[in-house]
């Protein structure tokens, strides 16, 4: 960073790649909402963020994506450690929530209580279609059969 400002090298921390900061996450048990090995980050994000996919105004920027794995309700939600001050550096973070709300669709959580309730509920989600074929498979670390459905959605 030779040849830049102390106000240049103070905003550049500001600057948060949205690749690392997106954590997405299918959740089929409440277990898996604390288990981090489950959650995976995007390959892109340039068509949310732009080419440098990168986000302004932000240290420790964290963007939670997680479905339930059913009915693919959502929980969203932007945290950070520290957002850049408006009134001190004359710069305006980026929206990164508004620009998050224009892919998704509405009615998403906000709290992990709230997707849990949800969760709760995806026991008896029945997937739309007509079921095709079932079939189960051995899963020796759990010691049972998991059973998987096919189902076709259109006639």
């Amino acid at each position: 960073m030779a040849g830049l400002s102390a106000m240049e090298k103070k905003l550049a921390e500001y600057k948060c790649n949205t690749n690392e900061a997106i954590h997405l996450k299918l959740v089929r048990f409440p277990e898996d909402l604390e288990d981090d090995s489950t959650t995976f980050h995007p390959e892109f994000s340039h068509q949310v963020f732009g080419d440098d996919e990168v986000a302004f105004g932000y240290k420790g920027l964290k963007i939670l994506l997680y479905y339930i794995a059913g009915n693919l309700s959502t929980l969203f939600r932007v945290d950070y450690t520290s957002k850049v001050n408006e009134n001190f550096e004359c710069v305006e973070a980026d929206d990164v929530e508004s620009k998050i709300r224009e892919i998704i669709p509405p009615g998403f959580s906000r709290s992990l209580d709230d997707l849990v309730s949800l969760l709760e509920k995806e026991v008896n989600f029945k997937p739309f279609g007509i079921l095709l074929h079932t079939y189960s498979v051995h899963n020796e670390e759990a010691g049972e059969d998991i059973t998987y459905q096919i189902y076709k959605l259109f006639p």
